[in-house]
């Protein structure tokens, strides 16, 4: 068995899940801005007719209106918990633990990824780059399929010298 370098274990809670969540990455970051510009786009228009009406007192579209700028408030504002909730669940359900543990090990030759139940080994070669932020290293295949590493998460090894690592692992050797 490889020596590991690095090992991120984290348990996953749905506090856990909502904090991850607000910082997406790659594809999914660009498709939730255009739904956040839509709904706020849609609602500044509901409201804006939906007052207009209730002045000219046409109450029924008024109404309408105004719901419909409920319904942006809620998919912008609360619709997000409500689906990771949701998700977490479904997760634990088909879980045989009694928690969700996701763990990350890097050795010198590969990956090995634990979520839950499941054990997948990826090479180095899988990987194209790595990007930081304050609170997370996130390890790219690509725009829609990204390892999030917490940084407060790291059993073995520093997290400092984590992104050296990975740089030297990603780089492939010239001949």
């Amino acid at each position: 068995m490889e020596e590991m370098r690095f090992v991120n274990i984290y348990t996953v809670t749905p506090d856990r899940l909502l904090a991850l969540s607000r910082h997406p990455q790659g594809k999914a970051r660009r498709q939730r801005r255009v739904w956040q510009i839509f709904y706020w786009s849609a609602g500044i228009v509901m409201l804006i007719f939906g007052l207009l009406l209730l002045l000219a007192r046409i109450w029924a579209v008024a109404l309408l209106c105004l719901a419909y700028l409920g319904l942006c408030i809620y998919r912008l504002f609360f619709d997000r918990r409500r689906k990771l909730n949701r998700h977490y669940r479904l997760v634990m359900q088909g879980l045989s633990a009694d928690r969700w543990t996701v763990a990350l090990q890097f050795g010198d030759e590969e990956v090995i990824y634990q979520n839950g139940d499941a054990v997948r080994t990826f090479p180095y070669t899988y990987f194209v780059r790595l990007t930081e932020d304050d609170t997370c290293f996130y390890l790219w295949h690509d725009d829609t399929f990204i390892f999030e590493l917490p940084r407060d998460s790291f059993t073995v090894g520093d997290p400092a010298a984590f992104p050296a690592f990975i740089a030297e692992k990603l780089t492939p050797s010239v001949k």
